[in-house]
């Protein structure tokens, strides 16, 4: 894999990915999303809906636990992962961990680390790991490592963390270097630490020497629902202090469903790739991504959020930025879930009909809003992309954090 630093500046960073396996001719501009899948597919969405949706060049983001069940049959087939699945114009990216659903915390032994299927917990250690690694031929993977770190960890446990994911990226890094079938695959290299900055700085300077193809900051979270509350004033300093050890021309990675706000201060930082699983995420919970990206946009109505929906009083001090769809103020609301989107849910359908899909339990529904959701936030990179290289990523920011609904 190549990647190029186009510009770099107080908004970010522009880039192009090239040069993936078997990828000749494709390009990647970054800042760009991972699309986000379970079992191969993106979530709700068929191969043919993805088409419709968009027709960019896109990278799908396999977790591990979500595919592990099938390496016997991807094995006997002899294909590459994204063969197998259906989705062989598209680059894969697995990693470890399930950016999606939250990680059980406290299964990691020795040099193994826990990987929860949908059978259960299966331990992995280097060794499995890369084998599997081979039989599945991504384009792009994250090295085993030990992300089970919080802000609420204990300092023996963040140096459990390093001391592990240290053994592991090294043993999966020899493995890599002497395996002929991984010597185009773009090897990513962990950042753990969690909120420790001497840990943090550790860990950065010993990444720094090896010769891989990026950085996945990892270890401020434990995925899933845990990401969204995290302000970016809690992980900035230590994002910097490890940037300013480690190669500029390397990819810079982050994973989790972060709030729109703080995902653009992480553009701001110089991040590269993010993913798609706060659109999942958002659908799970029966809502819809409505935070602005331009001036044009529009809310129909008023939405009622996820506290409200529970009882609790409002937090005034943050933006919102989706509706929830299934609240009975939408039952006989015969709008789209936004005037100005050009997606193929809002052209067709109102928020009413949705409602009672959702509240019926079919299985369209959560199809039209993954649909909504997976179109609004690829909207939203073309524009982070634009702000980006015309040095308006601070009005951009203005525009998603001034999105509140009523108090």
């Amino acid at each position: 894999m190549k990647f190029l630093v186009k510009s770099s500046g107080k908004c970010g960073r522009l880039g192009i990915i090239s040069n993936l396996p078997n990828r000749q001719g494709e390009t990647f501009d970054t800042p760009f999303l991972t699309i986000y899948t379970r079992g191969g597919n993106v979530p709700h969405i068929t191969h043919e809906v993805l088409q419709l949706i968009t027709t960019e060049n896109l990278m799908m983001l396999m977790p591990l636990p979500t595919i592990m069940t099938a390496l016997r049959s991807i094995e006997s087939c002899g294909q590459s992962i994204s063969e197998f699945v259906g989705l062989k114009e598209y680059p894969s990216y697995i990693t470890p961990q399930d950016p999606g659903i939250e990680t059980p915390s406290g299964y990691n032994k020795g040099d193994e680390v826990a990987v929860w299927t949908k059978n259960g917990k299966r331990t992995v250690d280097p060794s499995k790991y890369m084998n599997m690694i081979e039989k599945m031929k991504p384009d792009m993977y994250l090295a085993l490592c030990d992300g089970d770190v919080n802000s609420d960890s204990s300092k023996k446990r963040i140096v459990k963390s390093m001391t592990r994911t240290s053994k592991l990226f090294k043993d999966c890094y020899n493995y890599h270097q002497a395996s002929t079938e991984l010597q185009n695959v773009a090897l990513l290299a962990p950042i753990e630490g969690g909120y420790d900055l001497n840990a943090r700085r550790l860990i950065s300077e010993e990444m720094a020497v090896y010769n891989v193809d990026g950085y996945v900051f990892d270890g401020f979270h434990t995925n899933g629902l845990t990401v969204e509350s995290i302000p970016c004033n809690a992980v900035e300093p230590i994002i910097r202090e490890c940037l300013e050890r480690l190669p500029k021309d390397r990819l810079r990675v982050i994973h989790g469903a972060w709030s729109p706000a703080t995902l653009l201060k992480l553009v701001a930082l110089g991040f590269d790739v993010f993913d798609t699983s706060l659109p999942f995420v958002s659908t799970e919970r029966g809502s819809a991504l409505v935070f602005p990206f331009n001036e044009n946009m529009a809310l129909s109505t008023p939405f009622i959020n996820s506290s409200q929906k529970s009882g609790k009083d409002t937090n005034s001090s943050g933006p919102e930025y989706e509706l929830s769809i299934e609240e009975d103020i939408y039952k006989e609301d015969f709008q789209p879930i936004l005037i100005d989107c050009n997606c193929l849910t809002c052209k067709q359908h109102t928020k009413a009909y949705i409602h009672h899909l959702l509240k019926s339990q079919e299985l369209l529904g959560k199809v039209l809003l993954m649909m909504h959701n997976l179109h609004h936030y690829l909207e939203f990179f073309k524009c982070i992309r634009t702000a980006v290289k015309n040095d308006s990523l601070e009005t951009l920011c203005h525009l998603v954090e001034s999105h509140r609904g009523p108090l």
